[in-house]
């Protein structure tokens, strides 16, 4: 008898699409087992002609959320937590993922006799965090500048050793019918736009994506806003100046229709972004206030990715930002024009994501500067605490690499013991170590042995 497998992401558009590469990978390493996959009832058309769930459950927690719609595969829809609960407990899991990280579906997913669990779970208001990079994946939350991976790796490699599945994960229904509808020539090439986002801060202005419409325009390449009608305004105030088409409103699936269909999107951190990146359409990203290229950014091979060369982004806390927004204003139409022509800008910070064995990475289009060296530096020596095999060397400029040097005698220094010196965020980290460690159970490592190993990988490879 196969395996029993049970995988929890309920919430967000993005995040819901970003654990498609773990579903595929479930379903390659364990090709016989039962996988269920609960979702919410609005974003269980993604999962639509998916064969990797053997069944999707689609969770309403409140009777007045719209059902979900239809889709090819089995469907089955449960209303309340409770009703939930109780379908999840009729026969046992060998392994519960929940990746859900909201308190009720944390302090559900624990009431669940399982042999493993992998992800974020709750024990009366205490969190904890299970799996083999539990305690990788919550330090990069804590501290960003410590981020090597995209999630759908961090998510993949918690459970496991897996195989990394290369995309598409979606598919997307025949077009005809909605370019004629939003006046779009299938015969001329597509780009689109995803200006808006939940998070203001995540947002480039509208006026920028005019500028980048309008020149796209005037080359006959053809040019859709996507936006739902509350975002009306926003796209108006993009397309009138430029001519482009605003396709509002668009549902779930016509929406993968429409970005199957584009050569390109141009999009901030936003669940189309993901999406376009599940389909393998090529992304553009942009990248402002807590967004990082790294990620959270497109998980496709190929994908690039735009931010401002500030050493304090990605930001934490971009609502209490000294520098009016700065990173907002770095990266300019003329940027995003040149990287769409081919050619990498040089006064912002340019990624390409490419493949490697073990995880997706992302590969700098120009020399990097002192603090990006730097960063990187200290961000592949922690993941090589965990593992290893999947670390980049790093290629600077002159100046960089005496940074790096910088750092190594620093931590040679503590190693001697000096006390901890200005490594970049090296004392939070020391602070909130402890606080980490005891949310990731399965870690059974001590604040001092795992600074001492970090240190020693800063000093020996910055030699």
């Amino acid at each position: 008898m196969g395996q029993r497998i049970l995988l929890i992401k309920t919430h967000r558009l993005g995040d819901v699409l970003q654990i498609l590469p773990l579903l595929r990978a479930l379903r390659l390493a364990y090709p016989t087992a039962h996988i269920d996959m609960v979702v919410a009832a609005k974003y269980a058309i993604l999962l639509d002609g998916v064969r990797d769930p053997s069944r999707v459950l689609a969770y309403r927690a409140e009777p007045s959320q719209p059902p979900a719609a239809a889709i090819d595969g089995p469907l089955l829809t449960v209303e309340g937590a409770e009703a939930l609960l109780r379908l999840l407990l009729e026969k046992p899991y060998d392994l519960v993922i929940n990746l859900s990280p909201d308190l009720q579906m944390r302090l559900l997913a624990s009431e669940i006799p399982t042999q493993r669990r992998v992800g974020t779970f709750a024990h009366g208001n205490r969190s904890l965090r299970y799996g083999e990079m539990a305690l990788y994946l919550a330090s990069t939350v804590m501290f960003r500048n410590l981020i090597t991976l995209n999630l759908c790796d961090v998510f993949r490699l918690n459970v496991g050793p897996l195989p990394a599945p290369q995309g598409p994960f979606l598919t997307a229904g025949p077009a005809d019918a909605l370019l004629a509808r939003l006046g779009l020539d299938p015969a001329r090439p597509l780009v689109c736009i995803q200006p808006a986002s939940a998070d203001p801060y995540r947002c480039w202005a509208a006026e920028n994506y005019a500028a980048v419409a309008k020149q796209l325009q005037a080359q006959k390449i053809q040019v859709a806003v996507l936006g739902s009608n509350a975002e009306r305004a926003l796209a108006e105030a993009i397309c009138q100046p430029s001519q482009a088409t605003f396709a509002a409103g668009l549902d779930l699936l016509e929406l993968r229709i429409l970005l199957k269909q584009a050569r390109l999107l141009l999009s901030n951190d936003t669940g189309p972004m993901h999406l376009a990146a599940m389909l393998g359409t090529p992304v553009m990203a942009l990248c402002f206030g807590i967004s990082s290229p790294i990620d959270t950014g497109p998980a496709l091979i190929g994908a690039q990715s735009l931010m401002a060369p500030l050493d304090c982004a990605p930001c934490a806390r971009p609502e209490a930002c000294t520098l009016d927004l700065a990173c907002r204003t770095a990266v300019t139409p003329a940027d995003v024009l040149a990287l769409m022509m081919g050619k990498a800008p040089t006064s912002v910070l340019v990624y390409q994501a490419i493949t490697t064995p073990k995880a997706l990475r992302l590969k700098p289009l120009r020399p990097l500067h002192a603090f990006e060296a730097t960063r990187q530096f200290l961000a592949e020596n922690w993941l090589r605490l965990w593992l290893p095999e999947a670390c980049q060397p790093i290629k600077a400029t002159p100046e960089a690499q005496k940074a790096i040097e910088s750092v190594a005698r620093q931590a040679r220094g503590i190693l001697k013991g000096a006390p901890l010196a200005d490594i970049p965020f090296l004392p939070e980290l020391a602070r909130v170590l402890p606080t980490l460690i005891a949310v990731c159970p399965e870690s059974k490592l001590e604040t001092s042995s795992l600074l001492r190993r970090f240190l020693h990988n800063l000093s020996k490879e910055g030699q």
